[in-house]
């Protein structure tokens, strides 16, 4: 549809998928939960070469582990207590390195 191509609709539902009988209906939710989490996604950025000798670049968005976009429980410690009467509680290499070249240098 999208690129103009004529497409006839063999029913009036908005959905030609197959409908899950209720009694596999509470199987297939079972399965779902006890499934792992994606770790990583692929997301394209953009196909490289030409024709069949091309190929397609990909960037990984990572969901656990060092890679991940969360920030470290030393990050946190050195933004929470820098410039207060905590600053006690940041390790004592952390602190010098965040006066010399800021918090992202520190870790």
């Amino acid at each position: 549809m999208e690129k103009g191509v004529r497409i006839e609709k063999l029913s009036n539902e908005s959905c030609d998928a197959k409908k899950i009988e209720p009694s596999k209906k509470k199987e297939v939710e079972e399965y779902l939960s006890n499934m792992k989490p994606r770790s990583y996604d692929k997301v394209p950025e953009e196909f490289w070469g030409k024709g069949p000798n091309g190929y397609m670049l990909y960037d990984w968005a990572w969901h656990r582990s060092r890679s991940a976009p969360n920030v470290t429980s030393n990050f946190k410690d050195i933004v929470r207590f820098s410039g207060t009467n905590k600053s006690y509680l940041i390790k004592d290499r952390l602190r010098i390195r965040s006066k010399t070249g800021g918090v992202r240098f520190a870790l």
